[in-house]
């Protein structure tokens, strides 16, 4: 087999060495409406047709399969698996005890520790270590609670504070201070002396040891350049971190003190969160970015106030100044849900201090335009309480539950009162008219059902919405015969009846109410198609009327039914909302019309879409948008793929409703661009489905149908989205195949046995 695989990769090449004599394409003549130019010639009359790739061999069959299909030899999968398993893996590191006993008054700490790899295996005499160790100090009605590093350095041109520091052990490391580490081969445990005397800290900055105060120590395994010859032991990221009070014993706290943030919370984004080379795990970030950490023009470094300020771009008054050190501004940070949300963070074992602990400090790391002072700052305004010396009467007015209430979204909350079921489909065979049987109803209530002269299908001006979609076939979602431009579904606004639709309900016992399309299953449909409930209520949130009134985010609900034979086959599921929602909270777009579900959303976003209805091109045509696109390709498996892997690709811009550029191409994505887990469901990212057309990236003429679209190939679409960033990449998907701007019939002519 592999034999043959390089004999047809070596054709290829050949057939490429051919090919890249070719012309750049030409463009299509302008005229009365009609197909564009194919791919790399002029086609009949009709709008400027896109510009074919320059040098681009002639369409051939896709051979990325070869390689990267299941069970070959670079099969896609494991390969994507291997890379982010090694860019997710973490070792252990273990603190068993710290002896805090004094020697003639000085109290150099001494702790044993073990360090274990990924899977577990010792990590044995590992020569480079830094550690760390802080206390946690009280708060007072002025200062918050915090911890102090009692290894300091002094001030720098980078840091006008005492910045925390760290000691160094192991003969491979030449950091200072530098304490003793030693390595007990029989029993696989280090044992590390600290450096610095914690009883007589006076400078740069004087700090008290107090045996009944909580210490903290940390510590993370470093690397470091072995001799020539010298085998590199295993190595995994590790941090250890473990909290002790000295005058109860050696073995750490049960639990870590002020665990506000936990590491996991952190994770549910970014895969790995690694910063600093070897720094993975919050709590031991927290013993130097703590609150006297200051740069050299006094912004703060401390988690409270930095990591606030990193995601909240769309609450600080002025996001674009850049924060800490001037490396990072607000608005160039993604952060992909509302900060609001303060327990998608807030996780840890003392998370629920960000509603019951209210002060100055914590409060202005968000609102940052808030003064406490009598003379209010230019750009200030005066807190609504008054000027405020100290903290102590914070919570007289901010208990937990007006807390809570300032960081809740009323929309969200009505939106746990409203759900759509689908009971019945009937009338699916191609020439019928759809009737779909649902309820609205209160889940909160034992699904009580509402009718749709309730307040939040009434509201006027478009507040409220609800709609039925109807798309076909689930193996290959075209909706060709829908009606529709651009691939688009049956959309049945129930709340304002198309012409021929039809309307009953509610029932008498069960609240439902029967729907009619206006619109036949195409005669030529096949398989199976999916039912979609989509919409947003609404509602006034402060019941003064009759503005605002607010969108509330219902979740859509789907279901399949069968349109020949009896099986009711879904869409196959291939991404987890939930796994959506790790980042985004709530996943709710296009005007909180499509939440929650993502068949839903697969239903438009299909091989047959692109953004032509909104782009300049559709009412201008030959006009290109910002990206110098005629129209741009939405189907899923591409924009999904470019919107995220910009780490690694070029990025995408989409056109939306009134014309709106949504520019994705400067998203930041936190994960490990490798790890496809992060999104997918496992067993679903291999070679893309032998059912599926390629993705359309130009409409052509004929808008209701897609023979004449212009299309990039599965693989292309699929992998080069996240992979067209570097040119190798690039061309190596070019030389397997890999095209674009041609239609779906030269795709099947050279794909034909």
């Amino acid at each position: 087999m592999q034999s043959h695989v390089w004999k047809r990769m070596g054709s290829l090449a050949l057939v490429l060495g051919l090919a890249l004599a070719g012309c750049k394409g030409d463009k299509g003549d302008t005229g009365s409406p009609g197909a564009p130019g194919s791919n790399g010639g002029t086609g009949p009359t009709g709008p400027t047709g896109p510009t074919g790739p320059v040098g681009e061999p002639p369409m051939t069959a896709e051979s990325c399969s070869l390689c990267h299909a299941a069970g070959q030899l670079a099969e896609a999968s494991p390969l994507h698996d291997a890379a982010a398993t090694r860019l997710l893996a973490t070792g252990t590191v273990q603190i068993l005890t710290a002896d805090f006993t004094p020697a003639a008054g000085v109290v150099k700490p001494t702790i044993t520790f073990t360090v274990k790899d990924r899977n577990g295996a010792n990590v044995a005499d590992w020569g480079a270590f830094n550690f760390t160790i802080a206390t946690l100090v009280p708060a007072t009605a002025t200062v918050p609670e915090h911890w102090q590093n009692f290894v300091n350095a002094a001030p720098t041109a980078t840091f006008n504070a005492i910045a925390p520091s760290r000691e160094a052990g192991g003969a491979n490391t030449s950091s200072t201070p530098k304490g003793t580490l030693t390595y007990d081969i029989g029993t696989s445990t280090y044992t590390y002396k600290f450096a610095t005397d914690i009883a007589a800290v006076t400078t740069p900055i004087a700090v008290t040891y107090d045996p009944a105060a909580t210490i903290r120590i940390g510590l993370q395994i470093t690397t470091y350049n072995l001799p020539t010859g010298v085998v590199t032991p295993p190595f995994d990221y590790a941090n250890g971190v473990a909290d002790f009070v000295p005058n109860v014993g050696t073995a750490p706290s049960a639990a870590l003190s002020r665990e506000i943030v936990a590491t996991a919370a952190c994770n549910a984004c970014h895969g790995r969160l690694t910063v600093h080379g070897r720094r993975i795990d919050v709590n031991y970030c927290a013993t130097c970015h703590n609150l006297p950490l200051l740069d050299a023009n006094s912004k703060s470094g401390d988690l409270t106030v930095f990591i606030h300020r990193l995601h909240g771009r769309d609450k600080l008054t002025n996001p674009t100044t850049p924060i800490f050190t001037d490396r990072f501004i607000p608005q160039d940070i993604t952060y992909p849900q509302d900060i609001i949300h303060c327990a998608t963070c807030h996780q840890g074992a003392n998370g629920s201090r960000w509603n019951t602990n209210p002060s100055r400090y914590a409060c202005t790391a968000c609102h940052d335009n808030v003064s406490f002072e009598t003379v209010v700052p230019v750009g200030m305004v005066l807190h609504s309480g008054g000027a405020r010396a100290d903290d102590s009467a914070c919570a007289t007015c901010h208990d937990s539950t007006a807390i809570i209430g300032y960081h809740t979204r009323p929309a969200e909350s009505e939106a746990a009162k409203i759900l759509p079921i689908i009971d019945t489909i009937a009338n699916t065979a191609p020439g019928q008219f759809p009737q779909v049987t649902f309820r609205i109803v209160n889940p909160l209530s034992a699904n009580a059902p509402y009718a749709l002269t309730d307040p939040y299908f009434t509201q006027t001006g478009g507040a409220s919405s609800l709609a039925v979609l109807v798309g076909f076939a689930n193996a290959n979602i075209t909706n060709v015969g829908s009606g529709a431009n651009f691939g688009q579904p049956i959309n049945v606004n129930v709340l304002a009846l198309p012409t021929g639709a039809t309307l009953t309900g509610p029932d008498a016992v069960t609240g439902a109410y029967t729907l009619t399309s206006h619109v036949a299953i195409p005669a030529a449909a096949t398989g199976q198609g999916t039912v979609a409930i989509q919409g947003h209520p609404a509602f006034d949130p402060d019941g003064a009327g009759p503005l605002p009134v607010t969108r509330i985010p219902m979740k859509n609900v789907s279901k399949a039914f069968a349109i020949t034979g009896t099986a009711t086959t879904a869409r196959r599921t291939v991404v987890d909302i939930d796994k959506c929602n790790a980042c985004h909270f709530n996943l709710s777009l296009h005007g909180n019309n499509r939440t929650g579900d993502i068949a839903t959303c697969a239903l438009c976003h299909n091989t047959e879409a692109t953004d032509g209805s909104r782009r300049p091109n559709f009412t201008t045509p030959g006009t290109a948008g910002v990206d110098g696109k005629l129209e741009e390709g939405i189907d899923f498996k591409y924009m999904i793929h470019s919107i995220h892997g910009t780490a690694l690709g070029k990025g995408i811009v989409v056109y939306g409703f009134g014309g709106s550029v949504n520019d994705f191409r400067d998203v930041t994505f936190p994960q490990v661009a490798s790890n496809c887990l992060a999104c997918h469901n496992p067993g679903t990212y291999l070679q893309p489905s032998t059912t599926v057309n390629g993705t359309s990236v130009f409409a052509g003429a004929d808008r209701l149908g897609g023979a004449d679209n212009l299309r990039t190939t599965k693989y292309k679409a699929t992998c080069g989205a996240c992979h067209d960033g570097a040119p190798t990449q690039a061309a190596h998907i070019t030389q397997m195949g890999g095209t674009t701007n041609v239609t779906q019939a030269q795709i099947d002519a050279v794909n034909a046995p």
